[in-house]
């Protein structure tokens, strides 16, 4: 396995073996093994997640596209993240990220959603989440997101970041509604050498019955 290992820092392109030309991913997560116990004791399960930021090469422009994916790391690593990075943040920007375990409030908070009275933001790791470029997108892999006590998905870790893509002229996106909760279909961006594209609004029509090729399946969401 040493073979295919890579460190945190690392940046690579290989693929299944082979070298690729258009993308380059680097390791930001999960971190070392600490030698404090307690600290150690607060990276395990989810706070271990892989984070990865994935940098796309389109028509010759590098870094057109920024992906990053967080996996399910709460709200520990991301305010870990925001100390090691917020004096350069260049490794943890994006154009288009993959909110983190689903859309879920303990990305952004130590607080409970369903059980504080005023939960309140972790303004580090909230800082570390929303390090994006002009005209982001941020995508909940999730059911639809209602205004309930669920988490995740959760009401108001989406709240937070769309007001934070106001910033930047950016958009939320959720899989369960898109382009309805009633008929999701999948949800595609196109990179190209001015940052991801989202689909047309006519892909968004509701006419006519989503075709998936080789699935008969209803999807299954996480929350």
């Amino acid at each position: 396995m040493e073979a295919i290992l890579k460190e945190v820092g690392d940046a690579f392109n290989v693929i299944n073996g082979k070298k690729n030309d258009y993308c380059t991913m680097r390791v930001i997560a999960p971190f070392p093994i600490q030698e404090d116990i307690e600290a150690e004791e607060k990276i395990r399960k989810n706070h271990s997640s892989i984070i990865m930021q994935f940098s796309f090469k389109v028509e010759g422009i590098e870094d057109a596209c920024l992906f990053l994916a967080g996996g399910d790391a709460e709200v520990y690593i991301w305010e870990k993240l925001w100390a090691e990075h917020k004096k350069s943040t260049s490794k943890i920007q994006y154009d288009l990220m993959l909110a983190p375990h689903h859309c879920s409030w303990h990305a952004l908070s130590y607080d409970s959603w369903s059980e504080s009275q005023n939960p309140q933001v972790n303004q580090a790791a909230k800082s570390a989440l929303t390090q994006t470029r002009d005209g982001a997108f941020i995508v909940s892999s999730s059911k639809a997101i209602k205004d309930d006590d669920n988490n995740p998905p959760c009401w108001g870790a989406k709240n937070e970041y769309q007001v934070s893509l106001k910033t930047v002229t950016g958009e939320f996106f959720c899989t369960g509604e898109y382009p309805n909760e009633e008929r999701p279909e999948p949800l595609t961006f196109k990179l190209t050498k001015n940052g991801p594209q989202p689909p047309s609004k006519k892909s968004e029509s509701i006419t006519g019955p989503a075709v998936i090729i080789g699935s008969t399946k209803e999807p299954v969401y996480h929350g």
